[in-house]
């Protein structure tokens, strides 16, 4: 039990760290040390279903976080965006896990930049979703580490 709070303190930890990373507030290097701790939860999670709510729950803090900017933008229901794009993140989650037990820790954190890219992508053709918005490119602007996103595979 202890350890699925650690897991879920880190993942709204990282929900929370890429809240402050985008748009108003701007700190941009804290993409990664929420990246990271996202990293940490999903390493830590012992099963496919405690992968998928660390997923869901990083995504659910960082939307519900950012709802005002969201509301800004054109975004007409923030929670129920939040609640979509988080649910669609459970398969990040899960498919991290899968990926741990099949290939092991190496493949799925050589992986996880891919699927992020890829639910970031599917999100708009999947749900109701605009395109967009927010993804971790939001967060970098015009900064120097834009420049990393072919390499990263995060756009």
């Amino acid at each position: 039990m202890a350890e699925r709070l650690r897991v879920a303190a880190l993942a709204a930890g990282a929900g929370a760290l890429f809240w402050l990373a985008f748009p108003p507030l701007g700190l941009w290097p804290l993409s990664f040390a929420g990246a990271w701790l996202l990293l940490i939860a999903l390493s830590r999670s012992r099963s496919a279903l405690e992968a998928a709510a660390a997923a869901f729950l990083m995504k659910l803090v960082f939307t519900l976080a950012v709802s005002p900017y969201l509301a800004g933008v054109g975004v007409w229901f923030p929670a129920l965006y939040a609640s979509a794009l988080a649910g669609l993140w459970c398969g990040v989650g899960a498919a991290f896990h899968g990926l741990r037990r099949w290939r092991g820790e190496s493949a799925a954190v050589a992986c996880l930049p891919a699927l992020w890219t890829l639910f970031d992508r599917l999100a708009p053709a999947l749900t109701f979703l605009p395109s967009e918005i927010p993804l971790w490119a939001t967060a970098f602007g015009d900064s120097p580490a834009r420049a990393l996103a072919p390499w990263t595979g995060v756009y």
